[in-house]
């Protein structure tokens, strides 16, 4: 008995000294100062807080259409404010081209539309038979169904006029905004008078004009307000090459047809280097709108090679040069800013549309600093002249990779990238909150300071938003 006791013991000593080592090893994955960081780093070794896979704009697919998770070639066409306006979507056609119609994801499949009134559906039911929808959309996005007759009257039971239901809500004089068990908006009432002083209830329409108390119990309380800011919206465009050289640009013309269409036309060239050659490719893209100016259809030819050239020597390939890099940041900041042009009115527009952004949430605003303003424009001049959008830099790496080589220290990082041919500072702010990695970036709690920088070239805005 004693010798199994002291077997027990042996091996109890053991099993502690085994774990007691384990728990003074260190465990390889990145450190955070803070949960938020940690949860990031877990899945990025990096350490930097990125974005969604970058992404290059289709020239095929305008600026403002946002691609809607789950929903293949659909998109939610939105404002220069971010609200959505429709919802489009894009079908392949054999000849390569896409044809482009009005959609709405949120009707079902089994919904027939109904000839001759507005909105109002046929529904083919489970057991055979047929019922009518309708189909009603608020301002705040919300939307919502109800049962009505063949010719669009809703099925309700008659509510006296005597009692006001607890889902009749106040908004001015007499009417009433009438929500569903969801809390959504799904007509207005007007609470009128018989002759001999009964109160009955009429449809109506929302008013006009508003007070602010009032105006607020609408948009608050039972309804939910989601815009395209809001949305979780991953980025659905391809992730950019990293040639060695890449200059492009793009020139339009518009061709009016005799139904009132009209037709526009761009074209595109790009020089890479391959090997010992600098080829260049041409790219057409044919667009065409109706008279409203509504994307009817496109048509991408290219991109086809339209010269090559041998050339010989790095110099002359006018390559990235990992040996020129300065080993300080303010003469590596000069270095790549004498060679670009940085549009400083976009970058002081798009920092007040991030500020905006944040306070909305109640973050509070960044303030643009220096090292972070300078490691963007090198990261922003760095696409530019290399034509290239990737977080990894061939000359800097990545982004914690440039900030150790300068000697920035940090608590959180973060960057945002983009190459668009759009110069407007509200879609370009819009698209950023639409996605939602650099959406998550733009609103971090944990940075204190900005820097955000534009290089114009060849048609082309590169943008680099930097965070620290």
């Amino acid at each position: 008995m004693k010798k199994i006791r002291t077997l027990f013991c042996c091996l109890f000593l053991a099993f502690i000294l085994s774990w007691t080592v384990k728990a003074k090893t260190p465990v390889d994955r990145p450190q955070a100062s803070n949960a938020e960081e940690q949860e990031d780093n877990w899945y990025n070794a990096s350490g930097t807080i990125q974005a969604d896979s970058e992404y290059v704009l289709d020239p095929e697919i305008p600026e403002n259409y946002i691609p809607i998770p789950g929903k293949d070639e659909t998109y939610m066409v939105v404002d220069e404010k971010g609200n959505i306006k429709k919802y489009r979507q894009r079908m392949k056609q054999k000849d390569g081209s896409w044809v482009w119609q009005d959609v709405n994801p949120d009707i079902p499949d089994n919904y027939m539309p109904v000839k001759g009134i507005k909105n109002l559906y046929k529904v083919m039911n489970e057991d055979g038979s047929t019922s009518y929808m309708k189909y009603i959309r608020n301002e705040d996005d919300t939307y919502a169904f109800i049962t009505c007759d063949k010719k669009g009257k809703p099925l309700e039971d008659k509510i006296k006029g005597d009692k006001i239901p607890d889902n009749y809500v106040h908004i001015s004089n007499n009417v009433y905004a009438v929500y569903n068990e969801h809390g959504v908006i799904i007509g207005y009432k007007k609470r009128k008078t018989k002759k001999d002083g009964s109160y009955y209830w009429a449809d109506t329409k929302k008013p006009k004009e508003s007070s602010k108390k009032d105006s607020n119990i609408v948009n608050g309380g039972l309804s939910k307000k989601k815009t395209s800011s809001q949305s979780n919206v991953p980025a659905a465009q391809k992730k950019g090459s990293n040639p060695s050289v890449t200059q492009t640009n793009g020139s339009g013309a518009k061709k009016k047809n005799s139904d009132g269409s009209y037709t526009q036309t761009e074209s595109y060239t790009e020089t890479k280097i391959k090997g010992n050659y600098r080829i260049t490719y041409k790219t057409t893209i044919t667009k065409k709108y109706d008279s409203r100016g509504n994307l009817l259809s496109t048509k991408k030819v290219g991109p086809n090679e339209i010269s090559k050239t041998k050339v010989s020597g790095s110099s002359s390939l006018n390559a990235p040069d990992k040996s020129s890099v300065k080993n300080r940041l303010d003469e590596e900041a000069a270095r790549m800013g004498a060679k670009v042009s940085y549009q400083t009115s976009m970058e002081t527009k798009l920092l007040t549309a991030l500020n905006a952004e944040r306070q909305s949430e109640g973050i509070k605003a960044l303030s643009k600093t220096a090292n972070a303003y300078k490691i963007a424009k090198c990261r922003a001049a760095d696409m530019a002249l290399y034509d290239y959008v990737d977080y990894d830099s061939y000359l800097y790496g990545s982004l914690n990779a440039m900030l150790k080589k300068y000697g920035i220290r940090y608590e959180t990082s973060g960057m945002n990238i983009w190459k668009t041919t759009n110069r407007d500072v509200d879609g370009i702010n819009a698209r950023f909150q639409a996605v939602s990695g650099s959406r998550k970036t733009r609103m971090s709690k944990h940075a204190s300071g900005v820097g955000i920088a534009v290089v114009k070239k060849g048609g082309y805005y590169y943008i680099c938003e930097v965070f620290l």
